[in-house]
């Protein structure tokens, strides 16, 4: 009777305790989340610190803090990387952590992220306590988000010229003033005021003297660059590390433009994150290439129609004053009569392709072979 009795004692203390957890568990508990920065490029790293506060007498035995990453992040704790208390699947790594906080304590747990692709992508964040029993469980936190922009990586590619091809007509009487960022005509002495990315190693190589490229010049006073493929392309092997690659380029190409003071914007008919779909206009400024490194960071590898039906749209909004340079995986037959009746209203077109048999179709059109890969040191 007795052991009856001090069972039915505990129910009662342990039915009243839950109760008491259920209704004020969650009260003047803080949690506070913190990143050190949302926009980074691709290998670089930042800080997610996530602190829990228990400001009453409530003790809360147990806490459980599920963190879900994107796949392609890795992340270190205390420089160390840690992989136990993780779950993996295709998209996401959950990361979770389980403590306890008495009266009045608090436990913080700082992680070191870093992202290895460029992208646009979130990190969600759920806190929950239980019982001692594991009998009632309640939210602190649920559904927090947090966005974080990868920039792509800039890299300055190498780009095979083709000799057959030339600017014709009325752009060969064009004043050439400004510095062209792909095509360069020749090499002369390095000087002080040179910059060491515009060495040319084998050249230098060549003569044992430090040589510079010789740029090309343009009387345009901005550049529109173009990212254009087709739902086809994404069938092929190497399409994937193809728009990395031109996609790294270009942020290359817009960065030098900043650099030179020289407009810039770019544009693609490739799909967007993050609402991104919108025509960029050529212009200067931190806040203009913050907004371009967005976009690129948010381009996905599938378009949303062909590059002739999306510059058909686009047409009207493009100044002729402004050097247009496209990025081609393939050309078909309806990309080569646009390309050139943008060259018949009077455009500068540039083009720079991905398959060599494309290389002679554009005899009008100053043209280059881009393979990524190789790029200058």
């Amino acid at each position: 009777m007795l052991i009856i009795s001090i069972a039915v004692i505990l129910l009662i203390v342990v039915r009243s305790f839950s109760r008491s957890f259920e209704k004020h568990g969650a009260d003047k508990v803080v949690e506070k989340i913190t990143i050190s920065k949302n926009r980074i490029r691709a290998k670089e790293s930042f800080e997610y610190e996530l602190q829990i506060q228990n400001v009453k007498l409530l003790i809360l035995p147990i806490i459980n803090a599920i963190i879900s990453i994107p796949y392609s992040f890795s992340y270190e704790v205390n420089n160390k990387k840690v992989g136990k208390k993780e779950l993996v699947n295709d998209i996401t790594k959950t990361i979770k952590i389980t403590t306890s906080l008495l009266s009045y304590q608090q436990v913080r747990q700082k992680f070191t992220v870093t992202a290895m692709e460029r992208g646009f992508f979130e990190i969600k964040t759920m806190i929950s306590a239980q019982d001692f029993l594991g009998l009632k469980s309640i939210s602190l936190l649920s559904g927090h988000s947090d966005k974080v922009i990868v920039h792509p990586i800039a890299i300055n590619y190498l780009f095979m010229n083709y000799d057959a091809n030339s600017i014709q007509g009325e752009q060969l009487v064009r004043r050439w003033s400004n510095p062209d960022p792909i095509f360069y005509s020749g090499v002369r002495e390095y000087t002080e005021r040179d910059s060491l990315k515009d060495i040319d190693w084998k050249a230098s190589a060549k003569q044992n003297t430090l040589l510079v490229k010789k740029y090309d010049t343009t009387s345009d006073e901005s550049f529109m660059y173009f990212a254009m493929t087709h739902r086809s392309n994404r069938y092929e092997n190497d399409y994937h590390t193809f728009v990395e690659d031109m996609i790294s380029s270009i942020a290359y190409m817009m960065e030098d433009n900043q650099r030179n003071s020289i407009a810039y914007a770019f544009n693609t008919n490739l799909s967007m994150r993050n609402n991104m779909n919108k025509f960029h206009l050529p212009a200067l400024g931190s806040h203009h290439l913050m907004e371009q490194l967005d976009t690129l960071a948010c381009a996905t590898i599938i378009p949303d129609y062909t590059p002739v039906s999306y510059l058909s749209d686009k047409i009207d909004l493009i100044d002729k004053k402004c050097t247009l340079i496209f990025y081609y995986y393939s050309l078909e037959e309806d990309d080569v009569r646009l390309l050139n009746q943008l060259m018949k209203m009077g455009y500068m077109v540039k083009v720079l392709i991905h398959r060599e048999s494309d290389a002679h179709v554009l005899p009008q059109i100053e043209t280059l072979l881009f393979k990524g890969g190789d790029y200058h040191a």
